[in-house]
């Protein structure tokens, strides 16, 4: 088996004139990447972004989010919505009461955000 696996690295090698590296026991011919242009790639969401209308929440509003809105504890929620608004360059300010928590995203240097531009 190990025989066909050089005899199959070396024709890639005589095909592609790379040159073949050892490394473990094995050739293997390097890869190379290929440069794209931002904008033709189709970036995909993260889960957070998929589930949680961020960009809707820290719009400078006051919002009032029910354990029905989120899933888990409301500490849990609490918490990621502090890591969430660090990574939007926002501050938070949030009061919890009951099973409702209050939110509210703040410039950085912790001024009410202005109107959202379409």
């Amino acid at each position: 088996m190990d025989t066909v696996k050089y005899l199959v690295r070396l024709l890639i090698h005589s095909l592609t004139h790379e040159p073949l590296t050892w490394s473990y026991g094995t050739f293997y011919a390097p890869a190379m990447a290929n440069r794209r242009d931002p904008g033709s790639v189709r970036w995909q969401q993260t889960p957070s972004e998929r589930i949680y209308p961020w960009h809707d929440w820290f719009d400078g509003s006051a919002w009032e989010l029910t354990c029905a809105d989120f899933d888990g504890s409301l500490a849990a929620f609490r918490a990621r919505c502090y890591r969430m608004a660090r990574e939007f360059e926002y501050r938070l300010r949030t009061r919890a009461e009951g099973d409702r928590l209050f939110i509210q995203a703040l410039a950085s240097d912790g001024s009410p955000l202005g109107p959202v531009p379409d």
